[in-house]
């Protein structure tokens, strides 16, 4: 294979009768004209002339693959992706993220290098999903999609820190990954939560109502489906009215 008269690959099986122009040595660059040659047994027969030519035009090379990508917790990540260039190298700004190949992320306008899953659109399914991250938008093509990695379905820690405001709230730490909480008293449900931020609950909304008799109040996080179980209930907080 030739580009005017520079040789930039061979194929050495007589069958094959396709090279793919990603290999050429040395790179293609802008628009190149083609020739194949024939390439003679010793001994038996000499290299044919040069077919007729083709054109053939070099597209832009497309970003590099995110690499390093991690998960950690409901977390993925991964290393920012650059393209050398004099004198300011170009870093990529815009990702999208995959999960079992399908896209379950908008495009990502990005100064940092991750994506919580908790946020997949559609959610994630099943116990486990394979993670995969593309670069895309301006100057380059799409890159190809980024090493696959495991991401696993887990159980959240239990709540911590129990304890009561002076406006009568039941307040603990934020879990990350939860989708909202319930709340107990002596083992029983009197309430929920909707969001992982709603990290109190005010006890006179309780349903049932609470009694003059102490409770033991605990807090169980709940899990998002793809994502996260439900954690064990936390230390109890014993609280009378």
């Amino acid at each position: 294979m030739y580009v005017g008269a520079t040789r930039v690959g061979t194929v050495t099986l007589g069958t094959t009768t396709s090279f793919d122009l990603a290999t050429a040595d040395p790179p293609l660059s802008g628009t190149q004209s083609i020739t194949v040659v024939a390439v003679g047994v010793a001994g038996q027969s000499l290299d044919s002339p040069a077919s007729g030519s083709v054109s053939f035009t070099q597209g832009p090379q497309p970003w590099p693959a995110p690499g390093n990508v991690r998960i950690s917790g409901v977390f993925v990540h991964w290393d920012p992706v650059t393209v050398p260039r004099d004198p300011i190298p170009i870093g990529a700004r815009y990702f999208y993220v995959y999960a079992d190949g399908i896209r379950i992320s908008g495009t990502l306008a990005l100064i940092g290098s991750s994506f919580s899953l908790a946020s997949a659109s559609p959610p994630l399914q099943g116990d486990s999903s394979e993670i995969t991250v593309v670069t895309t938008g301006p100057p380059f093509p799409d890159s190809r999609p980024s090493d696959p990695v495991t991401f696993t379905v887990f159980y959240l820690s239990a709540p911590e820190h129990l304890w009561i405001s002076s406006f009568g709230e039941l307040r603990w730490d934020t879990i990350w990954g939860a989708s909202g909480y319930r709340v107990y008293a002596n083992g029983k449900l009197i309430g929920t939560t909707a969001d992982m931020w709603d990290t109190y609950f005010d006890l006179e909304t309780a349903d049932p109502p609470l009694l003059s008799s102490p409770y033991e109040l605990t807090v169980v996080a709940v899990g998002q489906p793809g994502i996260t179980r439900d954690s064990p209930p936390s230390m109890p907080y014993t609280f009378t009215p």
